[in-house]
């Protein structure tokens, strides 16, 4: 691999990637890590966010008789309406998408949370979630804060929505063996979820959520992480061959620039080759591989 290139595809992912605290020393901390330690941090967080493109809706239609979904009918519609339409949901999400991407090494032992920088229902569950205001922006481009959100399940194609909750759902109590209401009824959800293939398997099969690491990150994130960095290495030196920089433009039908220079890049969880006019090459499509892995 070219050292020139993999140091500059590291620098440009260390410079989109929110890190806690956002200083001087945090950077050179990430700077100091390999290649794919970075690609991980930022797949970590790249996973929280959700690619502008239309979406087919879907639930179970008992979900509109919970008292929340009839309270919030108009909030969950104009969610819906922007999903099918492709809107971009970043005004929905969690306000720790903007700060929490990558924290430091010190700050982690000192709180001895490995889930600062992690979403821990998308990571464990697969679960997005999403405030419903439609109208109040507060800053940095979010919308305002509702005490219920919608939690789903975004895949490249379709977003199926899992239910509503309010926010005890985030509450954890470890010094009590009861979960609260909230957090039981999404436990019980994802248990729900991820038995539904058994129902489908006359043979039978063992079906377990997504396995995490003492790090927190999902098995899935890291053998995603893997699989790029293949990719990485097996393309990386023909990019500096004619024939195969030849061959990259005809099959998207694009004529060769004189001045293409080719550098490695992420499109939300995509992996692919951008060049000077900001043509994107795509070899690894994210949202199809983190729900396969």
């Amino acid at each position: 691999m070219d050292p020139k290139r993999m140091k500059r595809f590291k620098n440009d992912l260390i410079k989109v990637i929110p890190m806690t605290p956002n200083d001087i020393n945090t950077k050179n901390e990430l700077e100091s890590e390999s290649i794919s330690s970075v690609l991980l941090y930022y797949i970590n967080w790249a996973a929280r966010l959700i690619k502008p493109k239309p979406r087919q809706v879907i639930y179970d239609k008992i979900l509109e008789n919970n008292p929340n979904w009839i309270k919030y009918k108009n909030e969950i519609q104009a969610l819906i309406n922007k999903v099918e339409k492709g809107e971009d949901l970043y005004p929905h999400l969690s306000l720790r998408v903007a700060s929490k991407g990558y924290t430091a090494k010190s700050r982690i032992e000192e709180t001895d949370n490995c889930w600062e920088d992690k979403d821990f229902i998308l990571n464990v569950m697969g679960f997005h979630h999403f405030h419903l205001d439609n109208t109040n922006v507060i800053n940095n481009g979010f919308l305002g804060r509702t005490n219920h959100v919608i939690f789903a399940k975004v895949q490249k194609d379709t977003f199926e929505i899992i239910g509503i909750f309010d926010h005890q759902v985030f509450e954890s109590d470890t010094t009590s063996d009861q979960l609260n209401i909230e957090r039981q009824k999404m436990w019980d959800l994802c248990d729900k979820h991820s038995s539904i293939p058994l129902a489908n398997n006359p043979n039978g099969m063992i079906v377990m959520n997504r396995p995490i690491t003492l790090s927190g990150n999902s098995v899935s994130t890291i053998r995603m992480v893997q699989n790029y960095m293949h990719v990485v290495k097996e393309i990386d030196p023909k990019i500096d061959t004619d024939e195969y920089v030849n061959l990259l433009y005809k099959e998207v039908s694009l004529p060769k620039p004189k001045k293409h220079k080719l550098k490695w890049a992420m499109n939300y969880m995509d992996l692919g080759l951008v060049d000077s006019s900001k043509n994107f090459f795509l070899f690894r499509h994210g949202d199809e591989i983190y729900n396969l892995l």
